[in-house]
């Protein structure tokens, strides 16, 4: 800040990666944490806020002006929480009838919270509430290769939360270890594995990145789930 001459970090991200950085009190944490799952349940992205003021010594470590995030982000003042919405397109709710139809099963992948992802795939007819399995990142890495195959053969509906781009290339491994014919949708950098290991990779020509799009066997022009 100009006028004072002070520093001040500045933190964002999911909830559960903000709050254990934060002091406070449990009940408030816990009220937190239930307002989170409200928004998610609305199919709302949630980022938490947090900051604290600190030192010029904290952020200048050496003399090459290094900054070690590690040791600023924690004990801080939490913000508040803010909710953004991405509303799926009017031709998905019918694409995805079209796509179970054909008998074509669909797995939702995503880093975003489960509840959110559970919200929107319910509001497009992918998941049926009360039946829909949420798995986060952690839950899969317990999970061997053989329960993972087993998972599958369930042929139940489940959501992968909270996922990172190595887990996403672990599932359609174990997928296409069943004989399945594996199309799998990324428009990241690390999406590429993924892409490149299914049986159809498909990019986002819009959002999409050039690797993602080179390790693709379609591209999409106009990033549309109809257009699969």
């Amino acid at each position: 800040e100009k006028k004072t001459g002070k520093y001040y970090a500045f933190t964002k991200g999911a909830l559960e990666s903000v709050l254990p950085l934060c002091d406070m009190e449990e009940n408030i944490r816990q009220g937190m944490k239930h307002k989170n799952d409200e928004m998610a349940l609305s199919a709302l992205r949630v980022l938490a806020f947090a900051y604290r003021e600190v030192s010029k010594e904290e952020i200048f470590s050496n003399h090459h002006k290094e900054v070690h995030a590690e040791k600023i982000e924690q004990n801080l003042h939490f913000l508040g929480m803010l909710g953004m919405i991405d509303p799926p397109r009017e031709e998905v709710k019918e694409a995805v009838r079209l796509t179970q139809k054909a008998g074509i099963r669909i797995y939702v992948i995503t880093g975003d919270n489960g509840l959110t992802a559970k919200a929107i795939t319910e509001s497009v007819g992918i998941t049926r509430g009360l039946q829909t399995r949420i798995i986060t990142g952690t839950e899969l890495e317990t999970l061997s290769d053989e329960m993972l195959k087993e998972l599958f053969q369930k042929k139940e509906e489940i959501i992968f939360a909270r996922v990172n781009p190595g887990h996403k290339l672990r599932i359609v491994e174990a997928l296409k270890a069943l004989g399945e014919v594996v199309a799998v949708t990324g428009d990241g950098v690390n999406d590429a594995p993924a892409l490149k290991r299914a049986d159809i990779g498909v990019a986002m020509g819009q959002t999409g990145t050039d690797v993602s799009r080179e390790a693709a066997n379609m591209v999409l022009m106009d990033d549309s789930f109809a257009t699969i």
